[in-house]
């Protein structure tokens, strides 16, 4: 059976999709509002009073970090800019929780196994299951930047 298609290859998958397809549309979102107040929108326009109100509520907790940075109507908004790398890193975070060998996320299922089983796995065991699990992220590495190239060409 291919690794990919495994019953418990698929909800690992489907999650860390479900979580960059989140974060994917918060970032365009935000990369809307910091575009739109850059380029000094008219904020009383439908598309863009939307966009500030639904932004709204991912910009607000970043809101008074910075100052406003405005020149004749532009207005460079740092906090936005703030609030997409936090988001971004919050789902790196979340990503990393998964049980994917060598993030982190690999050594807390190792350690619910082993709780699990009330016992230590051995070292060797613990060193392939991690050798395995780099080796996996290095394949999906290189297939993704093959699959970049390949669409370059």
């Amino acid at each position: 059976m291919d690794s990919f298609n495994s019953p418990s290859t698929k909800p690992l998958y489907r999650c860390t999709q479900i979580v960059w397809y989140i974060l994917g549309l918060i970032e365009v979102l935000l990369a809307f509002r910091f575009v739109l107040k850059l380029l000094g929108a008219n904020a009383a326009a439908g598309f863009t009073s939307f966009m500030y109100g639904v932004t709204h509520v991912f910009a607000a907790p970043f809101l008074n970090v910075f100052r406003i940075t405005q020149v004749e109507g532009s207005i460079l908004e740092w906090t936005t800019l703030l609030a997409m790398v936090v988001y971004w890193m919050v789902a790196f975070g979340i990503i990393n929780l998964f049980p994917i060998p060598p993030l982190d996320g690999g050594h807390v299922f190792t350690l619910l196994i082993e709780g699990t089983i009330r016992r230590d796995l051995s070292i060797r065991l613990k060193e392939r299951v991690m050798q395995a699990g780099l080796v996996l992220l290095l394949v999906f590495m290189a297939t993704v930047i093959y699959l970049d190239i390949a669409k370059l060409f």
